[in-house]
């Protein structure tokens, strides 16, 4: 049990719309400040904080985050002297009405690179590595972004296939709404 949060929760941010105002304008730039010295205690007492699904903070987010560590440790450093590890695959999910970290032609781009000098990349995915055929098949895909003719016919070959009874962890992928919750209905009531 590793007691993870979000990172909003975890720091007190707060929620932006997509016109990328906060939801409720009512205090301070859309943070909140150490409101006590256990609070500073707790944040001063910090050595690390560790952010997974990197490629869904965007740099609005990211300089959030930052400031916000500042304020919460009443220090000037970056990130408050906090040291910080992004993990995650920039491949994944984009952030959500925000501009990506990656973003290259951005004066951000530079100040992201030099937050983080060190950058270590593991080669090997092992989420579909003993998943024969399909593991090799979303390497590809993730590699060259494009699928050959076998590719299709072994993505096609699995469509439409009756799921076993006794499959436990299958995922759905539905266009509507309606087969959404029709699929929903069926597991939970069947005996």
């Amino acid at each position: 049990q590793l007691g993870a949060c979000t990172l909003h929760s975890a720091i007190g941010l707060r929620v932006k719309n997509p016109d990328g105002n906060h939801y409720d304008q009512d205090d301070n730039n859309g943070s909140s400040t150490v409101s006590n010295d256990s609070d500073l205690e707790y944040f001063r007492r910090l050595s690390c904080i560790i952010v997974d699904e990197m490629s869904m903070m965007g740099q609005s987010l990211y300089s959030d985050f930052e400031l916000q560590l500042r304020k919460k440790t009443r220090r000037d450093d970056r990130f408050g002297a906090i040291s910080i590890v992004l993990c995650g695959d920039f491949i994944q999910l984009p952030p959500v009405c925000d501009k990506p970290l990656y973003e290259a032609k951005s004066l951000f781009y530079d100040l992201f690179n030099n937050d983080f000098p060190v950058c270590m990349s593991l080669r090997t995915s092992m989420r579909a590595a003993s998943d024969d055929p399909l593991g090799p098949l979303q390497q590809r895909l993730r590699d060259k972004g494009l699928m050959d003719p076998r590719d299709a016919a072994l993505v096609n070959g699995r469509v439409g296939q009756p799921i076993p009874n006794d499959a436990t962890n299958v995922m759905y992928a539905v266009p509507q709404n309606k087969q959404r919750t029709s699929l929903i209905a069926r597991h939970m009531f069947a005996a």
